[in-house]
């Protein structure tokens, strides 16, 4: 008898294991994206401030 039937508690565990594996998976890549995401929104709103500042600056404070 094979410890992967799924007749036995090992079994079982392993078919259990393997049905959870991706949603782990798919849990961490979306967090992953969320977080870059996130960070990517921090960055453009920090270059809109900036080119905001800088089109009503006068040229002596471009420079």
């Amino acid at each position: 008898m094979s410890s992967l039937e799924p007749n036995t508690l090992d079994g079982i565990a392993h078919i259990i294991q393997v049905a959870l594996t991706p949603v782990f998976l798919l849990s961490g890549v979306a967090t992953l994206l969320n977080v870059f995401g996130a960070r990517l929104a921090r960055v453009s709103d920090q270059a809109e401030r900036a080119s905001s500042l800088l089109a009503g600056a006068s040229e002596a404070e471009r420079r």
